[in-house]
Formats: structure tokens, C-alpha cells, sequence
């Protein structure tokens, strides 16, 4: 899907105001994010001098907070399976970019490990990727001051 350089799109945010964002940072979850598949186009919007993005619903308010899955575990790595690639159009594992959800829970930043965001900035599809091989939490503590994230 070619776009060109210079394409916005505005999205009104009930939580950020209107945002406006290249048209090349919009990605499409074909099936949504797990337990919203109606909301299928999302904006990657990063937040200034942070390592966070905001990951924004193209229509309605739904948003969440990502951040690169490296900075709370050094060797988070996964193999993505050929099919999955295929959809994604991704054709080097090197080309995709993983985040993570970050939650709070009980007052304390958590991150989701188990289920990331695989998104491929050539193809702008996306997806979350729920790693069932894999013994990753579902709640990772963010931060040294975070010692657990129960349920």
C-alpha cells in the first residue's frame, strides 16, 4: 500500500485532543487487538523523549499505551510463524517493530508480554500476537520500583 510522504489524518482522542498523524503511522489489525476486533485501524503516535507510543483507535476514543518490549526484558525474542508473516507481508523478521501493551495494575506499570503488537511499517498491517509457545507473563513489572503486577 503506497502512501505518500506527506498525508495526514486526524483523529479526535476524548483523552488527547486531536491528533494529527502521517498517514504512513496508521496501521490495520486485520482481526483487532484481542477482545476489540471491531476497532481495526490504529495510529502509532509516539510520545516525545520516551521510549512510549500511544497506540490510537482510528475511529472512537480506544487507546493504549505500547513501548518496545527490549526495555524490560533484554532477551525478549519470538519466532513469527511463516503464515503469519505472509499476512503481514513481511518478508525479514528484522523489518517488523514489537511493542508491548503497558497496563497498571494495582497502582504499579505492567507490561503484556505474552500477547504483543507486531507491527510491519512497509505492509502498515499489524496484529497482536498471543505467544502460546512461550511462558511470558501477562503481567511484567515496569521498572525496578515495580516488584509484582498481580491480578
Amino acid at each position: 500500500m503506497e502512501v505518500r510522504e506527506d498525508t495526514y489524518r486526524q483523529i479526535e482522542s476524548p483523552h488527547y485532543g486531536t491528533l494529527t498523524v502521517p498517514e504512513r503511522e496508521i496501521y490495520r489489525f486485520e482481526n483487532g487487538l484481542i477482545g476489540l476486533p471491531q476497532s481495526r485501524e490504529f495510529a502509532l503516535v509516539p510520545f516525545p523523549d520516551t521510549p512510549f507510543y500511544l497506540l490510537h483507535a482510528v475511529e472512537g476514543g480506544l487507546s493504549f499505551v505500547v513501548m518496545p518490549p527490549s526495555l524490560v526484558m533484554e532477551n525478549y525474542e519470538f519466532e513469527i510463524p511463516d503464515e503469519l508473516a505472509e499476512s503481514l507481508g513481511l518478508r525479514f523478521p528484522e523489518q517488523a517493530l514489537t511493542l508491548v501493551i503497558v497496563n497498571i495494575v494495582d497502582d504499579r506499570p505492567c507490561v503484556n508480554l505474552k500477547a504483543p503488537i507486531i507491527l510491519v511499517p512497509g505492509s502498515r498491517k499489524a496484529c497482536q500476537y498471543i505467544l502460546h509457545d512461550r511462558d511470558f507473563p501477562i503481567r511484567y513489572p515496569l521498572g525496578k520500583e515495580s516488584s509484582t503486577c498481580s491480578s
